[in-house]
């Protein structure tokens, strides 16, 4: 491969921030629980999509890794060149162990190295006030829709025999709180926290969604305030979920987009 197709970007330029400010009420909410419940566990998973492996990410979650051991799984690994991970987990500077799953492979190497790994980064680890608990307690943090429900449901039934203990769904939002405990391992005993998937406040792409619509001839039925008469528009919604499920089912290719 060319050189100078790995060179990753230093930097993601966003537009005006005035211009859209969303941050579902689940989402503020989750952030406070995580706060609250940091003191509670030993170690943090940050779960997220390896095609994304340095914008995607929630710049909010950095200073909770300065307290605890962190692993950054990068899953969905199925849908990207992986020729050039060592490049990648060497521009990573803020974790402590990085591992690409896919949470369709059952038998996938990665999702076989988590919980050992994160024993081993635990047992290495100032635990504070949990210094002398016996069961160990992970939290599982990512943005939406990264696997992060479906890797516990994948290492519960790895470790367990037993079947899915979180809700999966193709919508953000299907995890809403940080949810008690989940025991997915005996011996040891390992319990995880799901939390739900937490995103930075980002403006929307109107252009590129405009262009996208126009493309597809989705348009959409709507009333002029000034005459009442009606107008096509379009439909940004069906532009906008026509790229997701392209992207989400690797239509696009093998791609990173950093």
């Amino acid at each position: 491969m060319n050189k100078s197709l790995r060179t990753f970007r230093s930097k993601f330029n966003f537009p005006n921030k005035s211009v859209l400010q969303w941050f579902p009420g689940h989402m503020s909410k989750g952030m406070k629980q995580i706060e609250q419940k940091l003191k509670n566990v030993d170690c943090l998973i940050e779960v997220h999509d390896a095609r994304i492996p340095f914008s995607g990410r929630n710049i909010k979650f950095k200073y909770l890794y300065e307290a605890k051991p962190h692993i950054l799984v990068f899953n969905k690994k199925d849908l990207i060149d992986m020729s050039n991970t060592n490049e990648i987990i060497s521009e990573l500077k803020d974790v402590s162990k990085v591992i690409y799953t896919n949470c369709k492979d059952q038998n996938c190497i990665g999702l076989k190295q988590i919980i050992p790994t994160t024993i081993e980064l635990i047992s290495n680890s100032n635990r504070y006030n949990r210094s002398e608990e016996e069961d160990y307690s992970i939290m599982v943090l990512g943005v939406p829709n990264v696997g992060k429900s479906s890797l516990i449901n994948i290492l519960r039934n790895k470790y367990l025999k037993q079947s899915k203990a979180t809700m999966v769904g193709p919508t953000a939002g299907v995890t809403k709180s940080v949810m008690t405990k989940i025991k997915i391992c005996n011996k040891p005993q390992v319990y995880l926290l799901d939390t739900p998937g937490l995103k930075e406040p980002s403006d929307i792409i109107l252009e590129v969604l405009t262009l996208t619509a126009v493309n597809l001839n989705k348009n959409v039925k709507r009333r002029n305030i000034v005459d009442g008469g009606i107008q096509m528009h379009p439909d940004l919604d069906a532009a906008a979920y026509h790229f997701i499920n392209a992207f989400r089912r690797g239509e696009l290719g093998k791609i990173m987009l950093d």
